[in-house]
């Protein structure tokens, strides 16, 4: 199997301590060999409208056109390096049936979708985005109905194993809160709240998803650990 090296900064995410830290060295990443084609063991992260919608499609067809420039692919046996996507342009297969594809850092893809936004805007007006469904407060009280779950999962749009979380929930029809910590202006203090409930120290929970499971909190998908807390 070929694989191929890019130089990518390491992205750290750390309390300030007063005094700049130094620049990290580039690091040596494997650009995991991936083969991105009709067929193949895939899921498909696509934004439209504003953006900033991401939505999930498990074929390429069932991707729009006009969102097929970048498009987020997530393959069900391949480990992508964490803290990196895999970004796939679905516009124009190669002779082989493939398409394009690169990785980049979470910054990188940042600028992509920004750019992106900024060329569809004159295009159409922005669709209004419907608010967040607000997670339940963290008050410890059990649910009042037996066999019910209150289950809330702090998200990103570019995050691989939330989209097997939501994917193991589904397919054990249980319904989830979602809450996307970088477009949810208060789903980070949510998550500390519930944190704190649980006894988690919130500084600790530096990647998602974070699972809240019947008065538990899960960092990380653990479907055995959180099987044992649901009803």
């Amino acid at each position: 199997m070929v694989r191929s090296f890019v130089l990518i900064p390491l992205l750290v995410l750390a309390c300030a301590s007063g005094e700049a830290a130094p620049p990290a060295a580039p690091v040596a990443v494997v650009v995991p060999a991936v083969r991105v084609a009709a067929g193949e063991k895939l899921l498909f992260r696509y934004f439209e409208g504003d953006g900033k919608t991401a939505k999930t499609a498990d074929s390429i067809d069932a991707v729009p056109a006009a969102a097929r420039e970048a498009v987020i692919a997530i393959p069900e046996t391949v480990e992508v390096p964490a803290g990196h996507v895999i970004l796939a342009d679905l516009r124009t297969p190669g002779a082989d049936g493939t398409y394009p594809y690169r990785m980049v850092a979470q910054s990188e893809l940042d600028a992509e979708l920004a750019r992106l936004r900024a060329a569809a805007a004159p295009a159409a007006p922005v669709q209004a985005k419907a608010p967040p469904v607000a997670a339940p407060k963290p008050t410890g009280a059990a649910q009042a109905k037996s066999g019910t779950n209150d289950v809330v999962m702090f998200t990103a749009s570019w995050c691989g194993v939330c989209t097997q979380a939501r994917r193991w929930f589904r397919n054990k029809g249980i319904e989830i809160v979602e809450r996307d910590v970088e477009e949810d202006p208060k789903a980070q203090a949510d998550m500390a709240a519930y944190a704190q409930k649980a006894g988690v120290d919130p500084r600790s929970l530096t990647g998602v998803p974070v699972i809240w499971a019947n008065g538990q909190l899960f960092p990380g998908f653990d479907p055995g650990r959180i099987s044992g807390a649901l009803n």
